[in-house]
């Protein structure tokens, strides 16, 4: 069955996921149409909601449709690479491509073909694992973190016109708190929960009124700051907290 198998366990289970993702994708268009800020694809004069819960409600839109493009690229990798190993996977990374579109097997890909080909064979999928082998985890995850940053997640959110705008302004507000307390701060914190902790599992972006988190040449060290935090404090006294938050994240507790 190679990699398609690895994408529908059952029919059943494949035709019940399908019409979840067509609902969640319906969700999202609706939610597109109801964001008439300039820059964005859709413009609208009648909506429910007001100016800034559209703009947040965009913002939420992209990340979720980018990180789910990123998930179901990513996983299958892992999952494949688990069960037939590095060979098998050199050997068919390079079809992945071809299991896209074909009756028997679909592939859920929100993004869309024209904006980001599904199974392309990126040079850093293959370095990611072929460190996991060699046992240089640090590294692996480097490779990863380029590949998703700069193949998946730059064409499929980062490059939108409208998401580079607001995430330009919410930073400026942010860091020059003008109008004040109305921006979030650019962060990520290695927990179950959103809110920063002041305990070195929260990363910052920087308090430049100017950086932008679209420009990857800009977003990358903040992403490997993140990733070397986290493989350090797999290695020290805080490897515990990080399993047992990623283990509240998978059951849906804890997340705050």
């Amino acid at each position: 069955q190679g990699l398609a198998g690895l994408l529908s366990p059952s029919e059943r289970e494949k035709r019940a996921t399908i019409r979840a993702f067509e609902q969640r994708q319906h969700e999202y268009e609706q939610a597109n149409r109801n964001n008439p800020v300039w820059g964005f694809t859709h413009w609208g004069a009648e909506s429910p909601l007001t100016y800034s819960q559209r703009m947040y409600q965009f913002v939420y839109e992209m990340l979720a449709m980018g990180n789910t493009t990123l998930f179901l690229d990513v996983y299958p990798l892992h999952v494949f690479y688990a069960e037939r190993g590095l060979e098998a996977l050199r050997e068919c990374l390079g079809s992945r491509k071809n299991i896209n579109g074909t009756g028997q097997h679909p592939v859920l890909w929100p993004v869309g073909q024209e904006t980001l080909e599904f199974g392309t064979e990126h040079d850093e999928i293959l370095q990611a694992f072929e460190s996991i082998e060699a046992g240089n985890i640090a590294e692996s995850v480097e490779h990863l973190a380029w590949h998703e940053q700069k193949n998946i997640l730059q064409p499929a959110m980062y490059n939108d016109s409208g998401l580079k705008w607001l995430l330009r302004s919410n930073h400026a507000s942010y860091v020059t708190n003008i109008p004040s307390g109305a921006a979030e701060a650019i962060e990520l914190t290695l927990a179950s929960q959103c809110r920063r902790i002041d305990d070195g599992r929260t990363i910052g972006f920087g308090n430049n009124p100017v950086a932008d988190l679209s420009d990857i040449g800009q977003r990358m060290p903040f992403v490997l700051r993140a990733a070397a935090q986290f493989d350090e404090f797999l290695k020290g006294s805080n490897r515990h907290q990080m399993a047992q938050a990623i283990e509240d994240i998978a059951a849906g507790l804890g997340v705050r």
